[in-house]
């Protein structure tokens, strides 16, 4: 909840800074102290992948933009992350129900 209402007012930092705790194998000094054996470890790894998302073409942490850094964070999350199944599911009905033709999404 903290992380969507840090995202809500723009607090894209605090927000990714409130998952990698429990993303990160080792203490960092953006989140501090790791928590090792989360059940949240898929939830914190996607999280950081959406929120780089919103960050495009443009450079962040590492020198990476935003696109390669969400990259990473996807390839992170766990496969039997539940999310993933209802992500592209919610994400093939959409285009399903669009009115975009394939020319037009490219």
């Amino acid at each position: 909840m903290k992380l969507t209402i840090s995202l809500m007012v723009g607090g894209v930092d605090e927000a990714h800074d409130l998952v990698l705790p429990y993303s990160l194998p080792e203490d960092s000094e953006w989140g501090g102290p790791a928590v090792y054996d989360s059940p949240a470890l898929g939830s914190a790894c996607y999280s950081p992948a959406l929120v780089h998302r919103t960050e495009g073409a443009h450079l962040g942490e590492l020198g990476l933009c935003g696109w390669d850094n969400a990259r990473t964070w996807f390839e992170e999350t766990p496969q039997d992350y539940a999310l993933f199944d209802e992500a592209s599911n919610e994400c093939e009905n959409l285009y399903v129900h669009s009115s975009f033709t394939p020319d037009e999404v490219n």
